[in-house]
């Protein structure tokens, strides 16, 4: 009786494995592969550091799974994330790209990333004051002039790459029209930092103070 059970238990056993063999097997031929284009790739740096280059801002993503749970995934479900946290040293990287930075619903499988590496420049930020410069535009009626310009605050405090603000002394305005213009005049205006890279610290926006007068005969 025991050997009858112990040879039963032994094709139960085999049973199983070839249940579960068989249903990776069928699974495997019923998956279905899907490549989601242009997921943004965020890359994170320490504190003090930005990238200032990438070769690629998206990435392609092919992923695998059984039909329905593959058409279901939208690109609102996946992410592509750097971590690039322990790095804090400044300059250019070239870094593979793999399945692991790609957030996704547990049904489906990333197979393949692309591109399948990343190239990068790394800078260290800096801070500094910056003067600031009124950017006139346009032209006064004839017979005026302007006499002197003045912005409050007169400098900025700027932050950025470091190869962007060692070079940079000042930061201009928005334009100020001074087109049909005959009176002295005060505007607020917004700065204009010359790359997306350059943030302004402590003011976004300034007071011009515009003085106009009539061209001396």
């Amino acid at each position: 009786m025991m050997e009858w059970i112990k040879s039963n238990a032994g094709l139960k056993l085999v049973a199983l494995v070839l249940a579960t063999v068989g249903w990776f097997f069928v699974k495997a031929l019923i998956s279905e592969s899907r490549t989601v284009e242009s997921i943004p790739l965020e890359i994170r740096l320490p504190p003090g550091f930005a990238v200032t280059r990438a070769s690629a801002a998206t990435v392609a993503v092919v992923l695998r799974g059984a039909h329905d749970d593959i058409r279901q995934v939208t690109r609102e479900q996946l992410s592509a994330v750097l971590n690039l946290a322990g790095e804090k040293q400044a300059g250019e990287k070239t870094l593979p790209l793999g399945p692991t930075i790609i957030r996704h619903p547990p049904r489906v499988q990333v197979v393949q990333v692309v591109p399948s590496r990343l190239t990068v420049h790394v800078e260290e930020l800096i801070e500094r004051d910056a003067a600031v410069i009124p950017l006139l535009t346009g032209e006064l009626p004839t017979g005026y002039e302007v006499e002197r310009t003045n912005v409050i605050p007169s400098k900025v405090r700027i932050k950025g790459p470091r190869s962007l603000l060692e070079p940079l002394t000042s930061i201009e305005t928005l334009p100020i029209d001074l087109t049909g213009r005959r009176i002295s005049f005060r505007e607020r205006v917004d700065l204009a930092p010359p790359d997306p890279n350059i943030m302004l610290l402590n003011y976004s926006r300034v007071e011009a103070d515009v003085r106009i007068r009539e061209t001396p005969r």
